[in-house]
């Protein structure tokens, strides 16, 4: 029997993923709001603790590319092709997923403070 995609699923992915990277595109940049950095990554979080892994890791992925199109303008200023732009965020994109679901597993293993310090050591020690 095939599994269902949900509606309510898919629209908390949607608004995870819109939430974060509508955060991280107005909290990083080259005249950021930086407190804002602060809450980017708690949408998907929330939503990597309600729902599956990979699903958790494809919205945190997607929401890290849309948030880094704050840099976009700045790539075509210096006439850089698009697929300079997607190379050095889609490595972003990846680690941010899986210091998502870094946090997701230790979370699931009853390890609430060691998910809380692994995702931002995650993303830190990778900037």
């Amino acid at each position: 029997m095939a599994s269902e995609i949900k509606l309510p699923t898919v629209v908390e992915a949607a608004v995870a993923c819109a939430a974060t990277a509508t955060l991280t595109y107005f909290g990083s940049g080259l005249d950021p709001v930086w407190p804002v950095m602060w809450l980017a990554p708690l949408p998907v979080l929330w939503f990597a603790t309600r729902h599956g892994g990979w699903s958790a890791a494809l919205v945190a992925g997607v929401a890290s590319l849309a948030g880094a199109l704050t840099y976009w303008g700045y790539f075509r200023v210096l006439h850089l092709p698009f697929s300079a732009w997607l190379g050095g965020f889609s490595l972003a994109a990846v680690v941010f997923a899986a210091a998502v679901m870094l946090f997701r597993a230790l979370l699931l293993r009853g390890r609430v403070a060691s998910a809380v310090i692994a995702f931002p050591a995650t993303w830190v020690t990778f900037e």
